[in-house]
């Protein structure tokens, strides 16, 4: 009977472990699907993905950049339509005078994917607050059966899916690049 009780005494420290406090898990066996310096932390709020010329937003949308540490601080907002997440991502853009940001493509979203690692399946060095399930990509299905849904990554192990648009989904970013940049 003790023992019940100690194991249901534990379940609230459990519920609050559940999210991203508890540990990543890697291998080593698994070839890497990313390159050795692929990724640059550019102390500003965004990653360099210098292979696929794409600019990521270091945090998830809802968080703040915090540059005295250069970490994420709040809590990513979980968006409940694909539309919302568009929209989000739109707004977001308006509101930065200097950048254009974008919902990913699930190509582009995909590439961040690390099949090394699980609970995330991302480099947690570089996107230390990525969410452990579903994120949300541009990419409709155009699969005239299972419309409206579209592609989504899901970090946990980096499984890409088709999902309905009406699921609560994270957003992570990516910088479009101006002419004038490249």
């Amino acid at each position: 009977m003790k023992q019940t009780h100690t194991l249901l005494s534990l379940l609230p420290l459990a519920a609050l472990l559940s999210g991203n406090a508890l540990a990543q898990d890697c291998v080593t066996n698994v070839v890497p699907t990313q390159l050795d310096y692929q990724y640059l932390d550019n102390l500003d709020g965004t990653v360099s993905d210098v292979r696929n010329n794409l600019i990521w937003s270091k945090c998830n949308l809802g968080e703040t950049y915090k540059a005295s540490d250069n970490s994420c601080d709040g809590l990513p907002t979980n968006y409940k339509a694909w539309q919302e997440a568009l929209l989000a991502a739109k707004q977001y853009s308006d509101a930065d005078p200097e950048y254009t940001w974008v919902l990913p493509n699930i190509k582009e979203l995909n590439a961040l994917v690390d099949y090394s690692c699980v609970r995330p399946a991302i480099d947690q060095a570089l996107f230390p607050t990525t969410v452990r399930g579903p994120y949300w990509s541009s990419t409709p299905n155009t699969n005239i059966d299972y419309a409206p849904d579209a592609y989504i990554i899901d970090f946990t192990n980096g499984s890409q899916v088709v999902s309905a648009t009406a699921d609560f989904f994270s957003v992570r970013l990516i910088r479009v690049q101006d002419n004038d940049e490249s």
